[in-house]
């Protein structure tokens, strides 16, 4: 098919179809080192052999909440262009997050995940994902989150919501 609209501009790229296929990437990696509070590395299942995470061992969890938020909100805006009965699919991956801790910019850390990917998919009529897209959102942020946090924390989806608000309203 057609392409209609490629950018990657300002790092992060994004394209839309003709069709109406839009497709998002964005990093979250941690671009330099951090250094774990000894709370966070005395709660964890695991406790790292030093308390210093080398840039790429971690994630912005803040960053990747409200951008994962950002295109929950483009896909319900784009949504109201389809028909109540046409379908919309959403799909989420997130890749290579095996050993990376998760990093909140207030709050405890959590880590480090033990699985190499996770991978979800929604699909919904357009009416039912504009009704319900911020608990789609919330349902998919947790479970992201919950890969690096097996240790009793755990964020509710009031929490993951929160995120929406960060994000603002697009």
């Amino acid at each position: 098919m057609d392409w209609g609209i490629y950018n990657d501009t300002y790092r992060d790229p994004w394209a839309m179809t003709y069709a109406g296929q839009f497709w998002a990437e964005f990093m979250v990696g941690g671009l330099q080192s951090i250094t774990l509070s000894e709370r966070d590395a005395m709660v964890s299942p695991e406790r790292p052999e030093n308390l210093v995470i080398p840039d790429g061992g971690w994630m912005m969890a803040d960053y990747a909440l409200t951008e994962l938020s950002k295109a929950f909100q483009l896909a319900r805006n784009l949504s109201r262009h389809f028909g109540d009965l046409e379908r919309v699919q959403l799909e989420f991956s997130a890749r290579n997050i095996r050993g990376r801790w998760l990093r909140f910019e207030h709050g405890d850390s959590m880590g480090p995940c033990r699985a190499p990917t996770i991978q979800r998919k929604i699909e919904r009529t357009a009416a039912d994902f504009r009704e319900n897209w911020l608990e789609c959102f919330a349902t998919m942020g947790r479970d992201f989150c919950d890969l690096f946090c097996r240790d009793g924390r755990v964020l509710s989806l009031a929490d993951i919501k929160s995120y929406q608000n960060v994000a603002g309203n697009y």
